[in-house]
C-alpha cells in the first residue's frame, strides 16, 4: 500500500502509467465543497459503494480505493507530468473514470472531483497559480470527459464470436 501522500507508479508504453500498489484515499468536503475534515457523505448522500470493475472503488466512508495495476494517462492538456501533478492526476482520472461509468452522477461529482484535484496538486507541492491553473482547465473543459459514456446514436456494436 502506498504512503500517505505518495503515488507509486510505472511508466507503461501503450498507456501512460499503471499504480504497483493499492492506493487508498480519503475524501473530504465540506458543505461549501471545499477539502476539509467533513467526510463527502455530510455534504450529499453518496452510493454505499461504486466501482468499476476491480480496479476502482469509492466506499460510502468515502475512501477511494485504487488497485495495483490501474493505467491512468497522467494530467491532460497542455501540461507535463511532474512529481507534483501525478498524484492528482490519478485521484482525478479515478474519479472521473467512476462518474463516465455511471457509477457516481457527474452532475454532482464531476465539480468535486476537481476540487479534490487541486487540493491533492497544493498539497504536493505544486506553485498555487499552477495549480489554478489547472484546476480552471479541468473546471471548464473536463465536463465531456465525466460525462457517463453510452454507444452514440449510429454506433454499430460488433459481437464476438
Amino acid at each position: 500500500m502506498s504512503l500517505p501522500g505518495e503515488v507509486r507508479y510505472r511508466k507503461l508504453k501503450s498507456y501512460k502509467y499503471a499504480t504497483t500498489v493499492e492506493h487508498v484515499y480519503i475524501l473530504k468536503w465540506d458543505a461549501q465543497d471545499n477539502w476539509t475534515g467533513a467526510p463527502l457523505a455530510v455534504r450529499a448522500p453518496g452510493p454505499t459503494s461504486a466501482k468499476v470493475g476491480t480496479w476502482l472503488e469509492l466506499t460510502s466512508d468515502c475512501r477511494l480505493i485504487i488497485q495495483p495495476g490501474y493505467a491512468w494517462d497522467g494530467t491532460s492538456g497542455p501540461s507535463v507530468d511532474t512529481k507534483t501533478n501525478q498524484r492528482g492526476g490519478l485521484i482525478h482520472d479515478a474519479l472521473y473514470q467512476l462518474c463516465r461509468s455511471s457509477e457516481l452522477d457527474h452532475e454532482i461529482y464531476r465539480p468535486l472531483a476537481d476540487k479534490v484535484f487541486r487540493q491533492v496538486l497544493l498539497e504536493d507541492g505544486m506553485w498555487r497559480a499552477r495549480a489554478a491553473w489547472h484546476y480552471h482547465g479541468v473546471a471548464i473543459f473536463g465536463a465531456k470527459h465525466a460525462a457517463p459514456q453510452g454507444p452514440t446514436a449510429g454506433e454499430k456494436e460488433y459481437r464476438a464470436p
